[in-house]
């Protein structure tokens, strides 16, 4: 009966270790590097305007959370300004053309997406 406790107090003791260590756990780890699911998109205010006038370029990003993200604009003409920690955007274009606008996001400093929006600026009639 002896070899019998002392047989059962071995097999705690070993599982109490593996439980402890975490070996055989199953458990969901997330790689640092998957910027397959993250996401960024632009919604302007308009797509058309005219001269002079400001456009308001809205970000939303998708699967960030617990990371350093930060959007950075680029515009092709215009006078840009941010707005709301980076995450809005306002152009005002003084010359009719086709611009372009890019939200990129950059992930602990890092670039892994970007969305760009193009706008058609005419001449106050």
């Amino acid at each position: 009966m002896h070899r019998t406790l002392k047989s059962a107090m071995s097999s705690l003791l070993v599982c109490g270790c593996v439980i402890l260590t975490g070996a055989g756990c199953a458990h969901e780890t997330r790689s640092v590097t998957d910027t397959e699911a993250m996401k960024v998109t632009i919604q302007p205010s308009t797509r058309r305007a005219y001269t002079g006038e400001s456009v308001t370029f809205f970000s939303k990003t998708e699967n960030t959370l617990g990371r350093k993200a930060a959007i950075h604009w680029r515009t092709t003409g215009g006078k840009l300004t941010t707005e709301e920690a980076g995450r809005v955007a306002r152009v005002i274009f003084e010359k009719p053309g086709t611009y372009g606008v890019d939200a990129v996001l950059k992930v602990d400093g890092k670039e892994v997406k970007r969305d760009t929006v193009v706008v058609e600026i005419t001449a106050m009639p």
